[in-house]
């Protein structure tokens, strides 16, 4: 279902109590959608453990999946050994080898997609990576 930025704003007035069951009743519906087949994403990070834990409130056997990319800090790696059934995974490649042959991440979706688009040819993007884009009154876009 998609939410209408006036539906978001009325959810965001929603006291803490209403959002945790909404959130509880959604991953419920996600849990029974899948038979139970399901996972929880978990950085260690302050979402994901809030995330886990409303999960656990209401499905205690669903299990966490970390992803040891070998870049966390010493104590995230400390705080997530500490939570029970999580599956620790581990890249096929070190993180050096990515950056050698895809490049350094880029910091956004959006960057992302330009730069992908250049790289086909597409001529916006392009201008957009360039600096070239003009707004409506024909001046350099702030978007460049």
């Amino acid at each position: 279902m998609k939410h209408t930025r006036q539906d978001l704003n009325i959810m965001q007035g929603w006291s803490l109590e209403k959002k945790i069951k909404v959130s509880q009743m959604k991953i419920l519906e996600w849990y029974r959608e899948y038979n139970g087949q399901v996972f929880t994403s978990f950085s260690g990070g302050k979402d994901s453990t809030v995330l886990l834990d409303l999960a656990r409130q209401v499905c205690p056997d669903i299990p966490a999946v970390y992803v040891d990319t070998g870049l966390e800090y010493p104590e995230l790696r400390d705080f997530v050994k500490t939570k029970d059934n999580v599956i620790w995974l581990r890249p096929r490649y070190p993180f050096t080898q990515i950056i050698e042959k895809y490049g350094y991440p880029v910091i956004s979706k959006e960057v992302s997609d330009a730069i992908s688009g250049a790289r086909k040819g597409q001529s916006y993007r392009l201008a957009r990576l360039n600096g070239e884009l003009l707004d409506k009154n024909g001046k350099k876009s702030i978007y460049n």
